[in-house]
């Protein structure tokens, strides 16, 4: 995940990259220590554009993203 951006609406926007036709899991966490999918992404270019609202109730967000299995 790169190019991770804040929106002037709250959300966020960031670029996944990786190997074409993978099948990637984007997860998300508060703590950094218990993680949660997000969505499910096929790269068919090898990169997408993610957008995110924004949590309410959340300080902080981390995103991570994993081949999936």
């Amino acid at each position: 995940l790169t190019s991770v951006t804040s929106l002037p609406d709250g959300k966020i926007q960031m670029l996944l990259t990786g190997e074409p036709a993978l099948n990637y899991q984007v997860q998300i966490s508060s703590n950094l220590t218990a993680w949660t999918l997000w969505t499910n992404v096929v790269l068919t270019n090898g990169s997408t554009t993610l957008t995110d609202a924004p949590a309410s109730g959340v300080a902080q967000r981390f995103y991570r993203a994993m081949e999936s299995p």
